[in-house]
């Protein structure tokens, strides 16, 4: 195996097997991000990897703080040709002021190098837990071709919404919304490294190691405008399921307008904004190289997802923060000026001009003690992964801005979610915790919207979300203990006055009158009358009729997502037992057995589910706290009841 060597090092070493295993490392899912067919360099302006050999000195570009771009030095000690299908790396030691005795900074990723004038690529991949910045460079000559095809034009079926319906498998709306919840961006794992198999001078980052080391591209940090712990946290710990750095939140809330800051340039921080508006959430890398208004950074993949349509921004960067273990600048993100349009294996590729769409999103928050008032607006990434979760971190922050984010309170929330052909999806949540509002806030609401952007029928566009919410800083809770019936038998159409007994969240026993309206068309005979919290009333919903809770398509799992029931309600129902079926989700209630036998044998059997009662009449009392429980009594129907 000694013919897959690979590394032009001043001085040759043994052990060719060990460089096929860091060549075979290095081999990142290509194929599928396959680039265009090579540019022609221009070799007055680049420099190719086939020219560069150790010991030649660098100067790269980069931001620290602010927009300025600084300089720092390196020098190479050496190539790995065939690191990437069809590309080289060049392995190179930096230098610099800011630079330590640490692993290249996360957010470097893109940063230009140059030797004589002439640019080589860009500073993107690094080393967990070294103790220098010893970095791989993305050759310039594989970043280019990302330039090739990066273009302002539609790419194929990017303006489509596929319509198309599921053609195999049935799903419970339960397993739906956990397949929604666990649909994540595709991850790239570090690749462990042999130490024997580097440059002599990559072995300086690792005094005290031997053996296997931990190679990846530098990962992207994610900035956030200055928010409470209770948003911070959640948001934190979703990303970094994604392999992503929430960095610390310094700058107010705002996003800066992207026109006024300097123009994208070589060495400029270069951002992806995924929320803009009160609250600024982003991620950001650097400027390698522009010609025009096209440009390209990074020097390896944001997601790997090929044609893209994301925000691009320029940035503002604050601080470095240096440690062992994990190094990245902290900065945020402006105002998209332009869209990155290709993600592909050696660079992302931006122009400059049109911007993409992103979800409004509307809050307007209320604190029901203080009467506190305020709106938040903000503007989403309309990305399926990112999207539910970045909505989520809108509603905490505006419960934490406008009231408080711990101890005891209630929660109303009231929220549309607009999708395009179709009607607004209107629900409203009521909530009582003692953990704080922004614990529970949004939990709903981001299930829907991760249900409704990852449902497996077709393509979903969100048009606009808007919410009201209101704090309480008391916890109003009821537990709704029995309910008894003024009379033993009922006429039909008669009245039934009831008394249900609740006990408040550390308060006395209370009792309320309610009337229930019993139909005119009533048989003779025993009805079951259910008085339960929301909870409770859904469970009937799916006990009764589970076929309603199983979508065959997305008409049909948009009325699932409709099915509400709030939790500051009483529930009434009253119920019959009845069996019908459920057929391709429409409910077919009592129908004869010969039919109903006919259908449940037929070759259509997984898409028929039973209805076992029927709902004869349903009442709702509403309150100021969250129902809690259930209970149930029994209501007699006799025509000849005394009056």
């Amino acid at each position: 195996m000694a013919d897959i060597r690979r590394y032009a090092c001043a001085r040759e070493r043994a052990g060719g097997a060990r460089m096929a295993a860091l060549a075979i490392c290095f081999g990142l899912a290509a194929a599928a991000l396959a680039p265009a067919a090579e540019p022609l360099l221009d070799l007055k302006t680049f420099m190719p990897s086939s020219e560069i050999a150790p010991g030649m000195k660098l100067i790269g570009k980069t931001c620290y703080r602010g927009t300025e771009i600084r300089e720092f030095t390196g020098e190479v000690a050496g190539i790995e040709h065939g690191a990437f299908a069809g590309g080289n790396l060049i392995w190179a030691m930096l230098e610099g002021p800011e630079l330590g005795p640490h692993s290249v900074a996360a957010g470097m990723s893109g940063s230009p190098c140059y030797i004589d004038g002439r640019m080589i690529g860009a500073v993107a991949y690094g080393f967990n837990g070294a103790q220098k910045p010893f970095a791989g460079i993305t050759p310039i000559e594989s970043m280019l071709q990302v330039l090739e095809l990066t273009s302002a034009q539609p790419h194929p079926y990017e303006n489509e919404l596929n319509d198309g319906q599921a053609t195999v498998g049935v799903w419970e709306i339960g397993e739906l919304r956990a397949m929604a919840e666990e649909a994540r961006p595709p991850l790239r794992s570090p690749r462990q490294v042999d130490l024997a198999d580097l440059p002599p001078r990559a072995r300086e980052a690792f005094p005290d190691r031997e053996g296997l080391v931990e190679l990846a591209p530098l990962s992207m940090p994610v900035g956030i405008s200055r928010c409470s712990p209770e948003v911070y946290e959640p948001l934190r710990r979703r990303l970094a399921d994604w392999n992503m750095t929430l960095a610390p939140g310094l700058v107010a809330s705002g996003t800066v307008d992207g026109s006024a800051l300097p123009p994208l340039e070589a060495g400029s921080a270069l951002g992806m904004p995924m929320m803009i508006g009160d609250l600024t959430i982003g991620g950001y890398g650097t400027v390698t190289y522009r010609e025009g208004d096209r440009l390209i950074g990074f020097g390896h993949p944001a997601y790997g997802w090929g044609n893209v349509d994301i925000p691009m921004s320029p940035c503002e960067m604050f601080a470095l923060n240096a440690s062992y273990v994990s190094t990245f600048k902290v900065g945020a993100v402006a105002t998209p000026v332009g869209a990155i349009r290709q993600d592909r294996e050696a660079a992302v590729g931006g122009v400059i001009g049109r911007v993409p769409r992103m979800i409004p999103l509307r809050v307007r928050a209320r604190a029901l003690e203080t009467g506190r008032e305020r709106e938040f607006s903000y503007r989403l990434w309309d990305n399926r992964y990112f999207a539910p979760s970045l909505a989520a971190t809108g509603v905490r922050e505006a419960i934490s801005a406008t009231d408080r984010s711990d101890g005891d309170s209630t929660l109303r929330l009231e929220y549309a979610i607009a999708l395009q052909g179709a009607e607004p999806i209107r629900k409203e949540v009521f909530l009582a915790s003692s953990a704080g509002p922004a614990f529970a806030a949004g939990s709903d609401f981001r299930s829907d919207l991760s249900l409704l952007l990852n449902n497996p029928f077709r393509s979903a566009r969100i048009e606009s979300l808007e919410l009201d919410l209101t704090v309480s800083a008391r916890v109003r809770q009821t537990a709704i203990a029995s309910v008894t019936a003024d009379k033993e038998a009922y006429r039909p159409g008669e009245t039934a006055r009831l008394t249900i007994y609740l006990q408040p969240y550390r308060g006395p026993r209370e009792k309320r009158q309610a009337e229930f309206a019993l139909p005119s068309d009533l048989r003779d005979g025993e009805y079951r009358l259910y008085v339960g919290d929301a909870s409770g009333r859904e469970h009937l919903e799916r006990d009764r009729a589970p076929g309603l809770f199983t979508p065959m398509n997305f008409d049909q799992l948009i009325e699932a997502v409709r099915l509400n029931f709030a939790g500051n309600r009483i529930y009434m129902t009253l119920v019959e037992s009845d069996k019908g079926l459920t057929v391709h989700g429409q409910e077919l209630p009592s129908l004869p057995t010969s039919l109903r036998a006919t259908l449940e044998e037929s070759s259509d059997g997984a898409f028929i589910r039973p209805v076992t009662g029927k709902f004869l009449a349903e009442s709702v009392l509403s309150g100021d706290a969250e129902f809690i429980g259930s209970t149930q009594t029994t209501l007699i129907v006799n025509r000849n009841a005394s009056r």
